[in-house]
């Protein structure tokens, strides 16, 4: 039971997890300040103050004594990577994963989709040895309705779901090729669910591809593994087969959580 925005308001572990989020979401900002943290995460500056109190005593944030801005500190950054590395999803699909950047040598992701928050975002991944390779963007929220890590899955639910998504999230162009027309999208999401996976070159960012292919649970699609290419290295010669890898990597993953596949 979330409770109403009042009483979330009030709540002062809300009122923690909110400035938490916000100041994760915008950690390659540097430090930031107290009505800064306010404004993100919708709260009064006195509010915001008296949580940011109570987490540096608790060492989740420390403060620069100078200028009065808090940042992170070293024990929530502890906690938080070794909750990553411990998530079982993350363990199960590593192994996987790491075969299949051994065949390829491109970066292979795990990504895990919100059915709250109706994106997606990188659980794990595994990079590529080569100079110029696609770098993860570890924790942070991506759209589903770009590239082919988001399509993978956005194939995989429900047309209330989907419908769902377009209306939340919209369609905004990420570059000049992402799909930003429902009919379009639609014909292609068809052709994903029917052949298992998903391709894209350039469509969230540009000079990048990926082929991609859904993970599943025992209930529905959770999340997709992803080989992400730089696109002049594009396998077009070879897709079939890279494709079908990608497809046996997130099926090995979605059988190890139940799926019967």
């Amino acid at each position: 039971m979330t409770g109403t925005a009042g009483e979330r308001g009030h709540n002062p572990v809300s009122r923690a997890f909110a400035i938490l989020r916000c100041m994760v979401d915008s950690a390659g900002d540097g430090d930031v300040g107290v009505r800064e943290i306010a404004g993100r995460a919708g709260m009064p500056p006195s509010a915001a103050h008296r949580t940011l109190g109570l987490l540096e005593e608790a060492g989740v944030v420390t403060r620069d004594a100078a200028s009065g801005r808090y940042a992170l500190g070293f024990d929530f950054l502890r906690m938080a990577r070794v909750a990553t590395e411990g998530f079982p999803l993350s363990r199960t699909a590593r192994p996987l994963l790491q075969e299949l950047v051994a065949r390829y040598d491109e970066t292979a992701l795990l990504n895990v989709y919100d059915y709250q928050r109706m994106q997606l975002f990188v659980a794990t991944g595994v990079e590529s040895t080569q100079p110029i390779r696609y770098t993860r963007q570890l924790d942070r929220w991506l759209p589903v309705h770009a590239g082919a890590t988001g399509l993978a899955i956005l194939a995989h639910l429900t047309e209330v779901e989907r419908d769902r998504v377009i209306e939340h999230h919209g369609l905004p162009a990420l570059t000049e090729r992402t799909i930003v027309d429902r009919e379009e999208l639609a014909g292609l999401l068809a052709r994903i669910r029917n052949e298992g996976f998903a391709v894209s070159r350039g469509q969230r960012l540009p000079g990048a591809a990926a082929i991609a292919a859904p993970v599943f649970d025992s209930r529905r699609v959770i999340g997709d593994v992803a080989l992400t290419i730089p696109e002049f290295r594009f396998p077009t010669d070879r897709l079939s087969k890279v494709a079908a890898d990608v497809m046996e990597c997130a099926r090995g993953v979605s059988k190890a959580l139940g799926a019967g596949v």
